[in-house]
């Protein structure tokens, strides 16, 4: 992630009944000092900071594929085949996302990693309701099912990565990369498993 892009809150903890500590992000070069302190007292805010570094990892691994895809868009901005075939070699190192994908600014899928949503749309307002601004990376709400079909099973969604790159001298398009929410299960149960009951992550 360049260093112009601000710090996001990745993990956030909403307590029915408390407030699991220290859920709140925290720079890469405290984090050593930070679980050292905290696991002797409890073990939740270290779980807390490891989870967090854990979906940080991810999503700053996503950033860099967007950055770089939006890079190559911007140089050949009218080879979609190229740049479908970029995204497909992006995703096989990250398999924790579902897919990628470039839309208009529109919602209509231009490329992607999955056949059956190109050419499609899909509910920009509903990926995320603010505007995606050109550079930093965007973090929407957790979706159902899949981008262009309709809502799966409760278990299946995704989390919206959003980059908007300048793709014309008047025009402009959405990155989009799916983060599996199973990715980041593990610690956030691990979490809920050592809090108290009604305790949701």
């Amino acid at each position: 992630m360049s260093a112009a892009t601000p710090s996001v809150p990745l993990l956030h903890c909403l307590p029915r009944r408390r407030l699991l500590a220290h859920c709140l992000a925290l720079p890469s070069t405290w984090a050593g000092a930070a679980m050292a302190a905290d696991s002797a007292a409890s073990p939740l805010p270290l779980l807390a900071r490891v989870a967090q570094t854990h979906a940080s990892e991810l999503i700053e691994a996503t950033d860099r594929a967007l950055a770089d895809l939006a890079e190559a868009l911007r140089q050949a901005p009218h080879a979609l085949g190229q740049h479908q075939a970029q995204q497909a070699q992006a995703l096989q190192r990250l398999p924790f996302l579902h897919g990628l994908a470039l839309l208009d600014m529109q919602g209509q899928v231009l490329a992607s990693t999955r056949t059956a949503e190109q050419g499609r749309r899909a509910d920009l307002q509903q990926l995320l309701p603010s505007l995606v601004q050109e550079g930093p990376l965007a973090i929407g709400p957790w979706q159902p099912g899949r981008l262009t079909e309709p809502p799966a099973p409760p278990d299946e969604g995704y989390i919206p990565l959003l980059r908007r790159v300048q793709w014309g001298p008047q025009s402009s398009a959405l990155l989009l990369a799916q983060l599996r929410p199973s990715a980041l299960a593990h610690y956030q149960q691990q979490l809920l498993e050592g809090s108290a009951a009604g305790t949701t992550v």
